[in-house]
């Protein structure tokens, strides 16, 4: 992918050791794009309140992202509405994780925030929005029962499908007459 669909970058000499607030929000073009991208049907809403900060590791983002998108449900393929509203805490690290003199694994506590690479002189909270709203999507949206009860009835168990196919196969034996005759 050569081009970020939803890109909001700030460059690194504007963001100071005080927080500085980040409004944005994806416009319809964008939203499209990233639908797109992530194999959804639509994304209606995408927007994100980000604090940016500078410490001496590198670039705190922390911040808080709402998104509207419409999903497939994976058992009729039928659209699902889907709510996102995540917070989420990032440091973009100064110097490459893969740059340090240790290959041992870190352990990450559940109240330690996720690391990137920085990736030249800014850093794209834009993207950071869009891949947060992504990851926290749920992988196998269903409708409500209630809904999926028509689609339910429509199915067939194992043991119907294997009667249905064994009457069918007793059917078109072309031996069939001559039991019956003999």
């Amino acid at each position: 992918m050569s081009e970020i669909e939803f890109s909001r970058r700030v460059k690194l000499d504007e963001i100071s050791a005080a927080p500085g607030r980040h409004s944005i929000a994806a416009n319809d073009a964008e939203r499209r794009l990233l639908a797109e991208r992530f194999a959804l049907p639509a994304i209606e809403r995408l927007e994100a309140e980000i604090d940016v900060s500078r410490e001496a590791a590198g670039v705190r983002a922390k911040g808080r992202v709402r998104a509207a998108v419409t999903q497939e449900c994976v058992v009729s393929g039928q659209p699902v509405a889907a709510k996102v509203d995540e917070p989420f805490e990032v440091l973009f690290a100064i110097h490459s994780l893969s740059s340090g003199a240790s290959e041992d694994e870190v352990e990450l506590g559940e109240e330690d925030c996720d690391v990137l690479p920085m990736d030249g002189d800014s850093v794209d909270i834009g993207e950071l929005a869009a891949e947060t709203v992504s990851l926290v999507l749920d992988p196998y949206p269903r409708l409500p029962d209630d809904a999926l009860a028509e689609y339910r009835r429509l199915l067939t168990s194992e043991e119907e499908a294997q009667a249905a196919a064994d009457a069918e196969k007793k059917a078109n034996n072309p031996f069939a007459v001559l039991k019956k005759g003999g």
